[in-house]
């Protein structure tokens, strides 16, 4: 749980820089992707649902904080607005991402289906 603490804390010690550099540089957020090939990181990742369970999210950057599943807000947005989640491309996309992109990859569009003509 340190290790976890330190990791999402962006700690100033060499194995974080270099696991955020080596595994997490394209904005992916940690647990939702499988890391390389390190069994030790692997292990430590395997605990992310017993730490969110007690954790919080500051949002900072957003790149470490997943826009449906964290409790970056007063609760997990999946389950605060379950019809807009099943429209969601990436069902793990960071905050940041969200941010940065075009409505288009985060949605599949129209949000609303048309009305059926008689």
């Amino acid at each position: 749980m340190k290790f976890l603490d330190k990791f999402y804390s962006h700690a100033n010690i060499p194995w974080v820089n270099l696991t955020w550099t080596k595994l997490y540089h394209n904005s992916n957020i940690p647990y939702a992707k499988n890391p390389c090939d390190s069994f030790w990181w692997k292990d430590i990742i395997k605990l992310f649902s017993k730490f969110r369970n007690f954790t919080i999210c500051h949002p900072n950057f957003g790149n470490t904080v997943s826009l449906w599943n964290d409790s970056w807000s007063d609760d997990a947005l999946e389950l605060k607005m379950p019809h807009l989640h099943s429209f969601a491309k990436k069902k793990n996309c960071s905050l940041k991402f969200f941010l940065d992109s075009d409505l288009s990859r985060i949605f599949y569009l129209p949000l609303q289906s048309r009305p059926q003509l008689n």
